[in-house]
């Protein structure tokens, strides 16, 4: 969600900044420890696509195919939350499918990340339970927001930058004005 928007639906207050700040942050998908997460409770991942796993509006894996395929050995159970489309929910469904990876896609609609019941949805089509599930997201206005009000322990990640558009990358500059305001991590 844009910040106009979120100023344009009066959920400015959702911008209290521990809402923006994530429990741990990494430089990809592929830094997160997740033995310790497992060691930790933790049995579920919700996960953005674009700029965790994939490119901006694309589906090629390269970049997070064996850090998904490890976490689902490790046992993991996984879910992609994605403001999608409908058409790119489809892509995401059959990227994954073509990698032999046994992970569901959610579609965040009507409500949308960072709202919590986009969360909530995606957690309902694997059984997770909030105390229980990591998201991990490259984006800190929706991702990482929307993490923290569902009660979820929020991993962000950079992750791969040269793939962004122009205003994704204007949204991430405004993502880690954030991030620095709200005195960096939680841990």
């Amino acid at each position: 969600m844009s910040l106009s928007a979120i100023v344009k639906t009066g959920t400015l207050a959702l911008l209290h900044l521990p809402h923006v700040v994530p429990d741990e942050h990494m430089k990809t998908i592929e830094d997160i420890n997740v033995n310790r997460l497992f060691a930790e409770g933790y049995r579920y991942a919700l996960i953005d696509w674009e700029g965790t796993v994939a490119q901006y509006r694309g589906f090629d894996l390269s970049y997070s195919r064996s850090k998904l395929a490890y976490m689902r050995r490790e046992g993991f159970e996984m879910c992609i939350l994605s403001n999608c489309s409908e058409q790119q929910k489809k892509g995401m469904e059959a990227s994954l499918n073509s990698e032999g990876l046994d992970i569901k896609v959610h579609r965040a609609f009507p409500e949308k990340k960072p709202f919590w019941g986009a969360y909530y949805g995606a957690m309902a089509l694997i059984g997770a339970s909030p105390e229980k599930t990591v998201f991990i997201g490259d984006r800190i206005l929706t991702d990482v927001l929307g993490a923290n009000l569902a009660g979820l322990y929020s991993i962000h990640v950079t992750g791969y930058p040269e793939n962004d558009s122009a205003g994704i990358r204007l949204a991430k500059k405004m993502d880690n004005a954030l991030w620095y305001a709200g005195g960096l991590l939680k841990r």
